[in-house]
């Protein structure tokens, strides 16, 4: 069964507005793919970061 064409696209709108940080030349289009290539951009950001957080938490606390 194939995903609804709106959900993709709220996904992708909702993670890059979430955690992404990108520019788009021209419009934003949530269906194109450099859209996508960001929000997959803002996931892997947002792994860092909380690997980061919990590795500097750990270390402050003396784990």
């Amino acid at each position: 069964m194939e995903a609804h064409p709106y959900a993709r696209s709220s996904l992708v709108v909702s993670i890059i507005s979430f955690h992404g940080r990108g520019f788009f030349p021209g419009g934003f289009l949530p269906t194109l793919p450099m859209a996508v290539c960001a929000a997959c951009e803002a996931i892997i950001g947002l792994t860092i970061e909380i690997s980061f957080i919990a590795t500097f938490t750990q270390g402050y606390y003396g784990k």
